[in-house]
């Protein structure tokens, strides 16, 4: 039959079941909080100061790892998956356990201490990015107010050299009032550079 044969699967061909199942599996990805996340919460865990929404959300990161290292066959979805057990035989984890059930006032009471001391480092993080801040437009606001002294002082001394010439030039042609008023020229421009040392010393 020809309509049969149009159906049949040559050698090597992948099914439309099968590739839709390659691609499903090619959209596990690592999760985007993974590995710094992970850190920090381990971090929180080994200090005793962690909270329950802290233990969850790295099981579930540590789960979509595992499935992401399952998708392309690595060893490490193992490791991983040791790790959910390690992490959860921790004496942190399971004193936290234990208090769940005998004495949830105060690991309620511990919680919000963990919480508040958060909500603290967070606005000091961001009372030193501040001041941070501001110092390097400090540093900036200097860095160009000194370029800008370089420059005019670089203008003034071209401008300086220029006039030279022209008196040099003048006393050649002993001409007595264009080397007035090269003179007159050079004074000036001897008292504006005057001034700007004079206003770089006040600051």
């Amino acid at each position: 039959d020809s309509r049969g044969s149009r159906h049949s699967m040559r050698p090597g061909q992948t099914s439309p079941l099968q590739h839709r199942k390659r691609r499903e599996e090619r959209k596990v990805e690592l999760p985007d909080t993974f590995p710094e996340k992970v850190l920090e919460i381990e971090s929180w865990i080994d200090k005793g100061e962690f909270i329950k929404e802290d233990l969850d959300e790295l099981m579930l990161i540590y789960s979509q790892v595992v499935e992401y290292y399952n998708s392309i066959n690595s060893d490490k979805a193992s490791y991983y998956a040791d790790r959910i057990q390690a992490t959860l035989m921790k004496p942190n984890v399971l004193e936290r356990m234990m208090l769940t059930s005998k004495d949830p006032q105060k690991l309620l009471q511990k919680d919000q201490e963990i919480i508040s001391k958060r909500k603290q480092e967070k606005n000091m993080d961001h009372h030193q990015k501040s001041i941070k801040k501001a110092q390097e437009y400090n540093r900036k606001k200097k860095e160009r107010s000194h370029q800008m002294t370089v420059r005019e002082e670089n203008k003034i001394k071209e401008k300086k050299q220029t006039l030279e010439k022209i008196i040099e030039e003048t006393h050649k042609a002993e001409d007595t009032s264009v080397d007035q008023v090269a003179k007159d020229l050079i004074k000036q421009s001897t008292d504006l550079q005057k001034r700007l040392a004079e206003r770089r010393r006040k600051k």
